[in-house]
């Protein structure tokens, strides 16, 4: 659960040898607070993934925000947009994690806030490793900073339901917020 040090003392006749390999631990917490996952019903920013870096937490294509809005430490591109921040410059098989609490096992509405100069842009959401929503499509909006909404019925969310994943099939739009409603 922490950085640390391993060791390996290895004695024989020949005399003792010592091996040390310095260890930090990667752990993906939620994001703004580690200690509070979204809820659902509520509102999850698409700048808000976990942290946990690279590969964890995320997949960007690109080692460095593209943006210019926060979270510059991390690979994922954002910018400021429909009144907040959204994700920007998506690809193909880039992707986002985020730590959810359901609050009750039911089915929810959800509503996703995109943008895009094109009708090219799909996505999907999973929880727990389950696409519970099936390919969405970004409509073309006719301007990157020009948001409007997708609508998902009946969303089947369970209070097991603790990972969150975005993943982008086709990428070319930008992704605002999502919101759960009940």
């Amino acid at each position: 659960n922490q950085n640390g040090t391993i060791s390996v003392i290895n004695q024989n006749a020949c005399g003792t040898d010592t091996a040390s390999l310095n260890v930090e631990v990667i752990r993906q917490l939620p994001y703004p607070d580690p200690d509070q996952p979204h809820v659902i019903p509520g509102t999850i920013a698409s700048v808000e993934f976990d942290t946990g870096g690279e590969g964890f937490a995320y997949h960007d294509n690109e080692a460095d925000n593209q943006g210019t809005a926060s979270r510059q430490d991390e690979g994922v591109d954002t910018e400021r947009n429909d009144g907040g921040e959204n994700i920007g410059w998506t690809i193909a098989g880039e992707w986002l994690e985020y730590t959810v609490a359901v609050e009750e096992s039911k089915t929810y509405d959800l509503e996703c806030r995109v943008a895009s100069t094109n009708a090219n842009g799909k996505f999907k959401i999973l929880f727990n490793g389950i696409d519970k929503t099936g390919e969405i499509k970004a409509p073309n909006t006719n301007s990157w900073s020009t948001f409007k909404s997708i609508y998902i019925k009946d969303l089947n969310l369970s209070d097991t339901d603790t990972l969150m994943r975005v993943e982008i099939l086709t990428g070319d739009f930008n992704l605002g917020r999502m919101i759960f409603a009940d």
